[in-house]
């Protein structure tokens, strides 16, 4: 007999002051993070209130917003995010401004500016003709990435700091901030399965994480509902945990855990942080933890408007995601607790550097001829990028 399922309607939230905090007991601590537990067994997010990064950090960058000259398009960002302020600021640079942070092409391994259309996820996909057919088009979003501050193997590229004072300090303060949260997850989750003290944290000791800011400019409406063009394709994140902050645009979408190839918006939570597991994560706990597929694309306001208008334009919209990834060195297989005699152990034992660079390296495609815009120097401008994805409106992929 076949068990049936609600449709998924709402990422359960936590108020994760309760386990931070030191007047809360063990039993207070373990009632929240069986409550993670729970939502990332049975939804792979869990909304986090209270989540302990300041508000002044997030508000630290909020005074640079007054000399930013907003186009008539666009929307500012929620004054309660000043990193999705910063954000903001970075991405309405001039293109050559900002090409001058842009990351070495075909290289996984640095920060720095991705433009338009550059890169497309894929969804666990590593065949040559499968990887190829998802890189066409090329998703329609630009990011700035950061890695750890300092690490010579993984160095970012800034843009300089006259063209955006105070970006570099504000983005590096933001990225160890979510570090310590990130740090503070990993124990719930330790608690919750009953692992020693620092079992999954010693694992992230060297804080090879990503920071990730993304902007989603306008587009018509009409172009995402075509099927070819997406905002952010579906995928799986790569690493443990990812965090997400967002603007007041909704977008995201999860694909519903009982009704696999249907997905659900997810509305926004102001000031709440969305926690997902990742592929290495779902891996590491036999499945327990949930990897759900998520995208971006239009939001349900937007999708609403264009019944009504074939010309609708999205609003742009803005997010912040920190990828939470173990120490290259370490080696990943079932915790204790995931598996036993009845539910043996799905996976084979991997090293973290040969996962993450087998999943990351098809994210950066080398151009080659024919495919995307002729550029006019070493990367097409968002121009160039942006009438192509006009032109290739009409013929969607089949």
């Amino acid at each position: 007999m076949s068990t049936s399922h609600p449709p998924l309607s709402v990422v359960p939230m936590v108020n994760f002051a309760e386990f931070t905090a030191k007047s809360y007991s063990y039993l207070g601590r373990k009632h929240v993070a069986d409550q993670i537990d729970q939502a990332l067994r049975q939804v792979g997010f869990v909304y986090l209130v209270n989540h302990g990064i300041p508000q002044q950090a997030v508000n630290e960058c909020a005074e640079l917003v007054s000399s930013m000259r907003i186009l008539p398009s666009y929307h500012a960002p929620s004054a309660s995010n000043s990193c999705n302020f910063q954000s903001f600021r970075f991405f309405h640079l001039p293109h050559e401004t900002k090409l001058v942070a842009s990351r070495p092409q075909r290289s996984s391994l640095h920060g720095g500016y991705s433009c338009l259309a550059e890169k497309t996820v894929s969804q666990n996909a590593f065949d040559e003709s499968a990887i190829a057919y998802l890189r066409e088009p090329g998703d329609f979003n630009e990011s700035f990435e950061c890695f750890r501050p300092g690490e010579n193997s993984q160095p970012n590229n800034w843009p300089v700091d006259q063209a955006r004072p105070g970006f570099r300090k504000c983005i590096e303060d933001f990225f160890w901030h979510c570090s310590l949260l990130l740090h503070q997850v990993l124990t719930a989750l330790e608690v919750a399965l009953g692992l020693p003290i620092k079992y999954l944290r010693h694992l992230h000791s060297q804080n090879n994480h990503q920071l990730r800011l993304l902007h989603y400019p306008s587009i018509r409406t009409r172009l995402l509902d075509l099927a070819t063009w997406n905002r952010f394709s579906a995928h799986c994140d790569v690493g443990t945990l990812s965090l997400i902050f967002q603007d007041l645009v909704e977008g995201l979408e999860i694909e519903d855990p009982h009704a696999p190839g249907q997905f659900r918006p997810v509305p926004i939570v102001p000031g709440g942080v969305l926690v997902n597991v990742g592929r290495l994560l779902a891996r590491w706990s036999n499945d327990r933890w949930k990897s759900t597929v998520h995208r971006v694309g239009a939001s349900p306001e937007d999708k609403e408007r264009a019944e009504a208008d074939a010309n609708a334009i999205c609003k742009p919209r803005f997010s912040v995601v920190f990828f939470g990834t173990p120490d290259r060195e370490a080696s990943i297989d079932a915790l204790p607790g995931c598996w036993d005699d009845t539910n043996p152990k799905r996976y084979t034992e991997v090293k973290v550097g040969d996962y993450i660079q087998m999943t990351t390296t098809v994210l950066y495609p080398e151009k080659q001829s024919g495919d995307g815009p002729a550029p006019t120097s070493t990367t097409p401008t968002n121009d160039e990028n942006y009438r192509y994805i006009e032109q290739r409106a009409s013929s969607p992929r089949g």
